[in-house]
């Protein structure tokens, strides 16, 4: 769940390992193939072009992942996508706008990840969620749940949350880079 040490180690082994090693299951699994399934676009991108450039002969496990993931990184690679959670309709909105402003696409705002399932799982990647909850605890509880999200895992998350839980939340999230 660390998106550049990732990236530095996919580096790593298409330069190091050639194009026979990186799709091999090294141990039952390779990592190029692995990274196609990361919860980040930018990875998953980058696994495919290596993918891409190490010209498999034959097909393996998760081949039919590579062509859609490289179409996608040429149909999306300017957009991004942010997702909000926020307690009320005008928090949203409000929040919505000044992310609309700074270049992302929105997706439809809601009061909960589960409201959000669907959108999410409609778009390619989710470059940012911004949550505004009326407690602390409503905010942990989506944050954790976000780091759980096979989708979400890795994407930064803006909390806007009471001034009174900044040093706990602080505390409790501070590793999570």
């Amino acid at each position: 769940r660390d998106t550049p040490l990732v990236r530095r180690a996919l580096h790593n082994v298409e330069q190091t390992a050639g194009g026979k090693v990186a799709v091999e299951a090294l141990g039952g699994s390779s990592p190029l193939v692995a990274a196609l399934n990361y919860p980040n676009r930018r990875v998953q991108y980058e696994a495919a072009m290596s993918l891409g450039k190490a010209q498999p002969r034959q097909g393996f496990a998760g081949s039919e992942r590579v062509v859609p993931l490289l179409a996608s990184a040429i149909r999306d690679a300017g957009v991004r996508y942010a997702a909000v959670v926020a307690s009320d309709k005008e928090r949203g909105a409000g929040i919505r706008k000044a992310l609309e402003k700074a270049g992302y696409t929105v997706l439809p705002v809601g009061s909960s990840m589960n409201e959000l399932a669907q959108p999410i799982a409609e778009v390619p990647g989710v470059d940012l969620v911004v949550t505004n909850l009326n407690t602390a605890t409503a905010t942990n509880e989506l944050i954790d749940e976000a780091k759980r999200s096979p989708k979400l895992g890795v994407t930064p998350i803006l909390a806007l949350t009471e001034s009174t839980a900044v040093v706990d939340q602080t505390r409790r999230y501070d590793r999570d880079l």
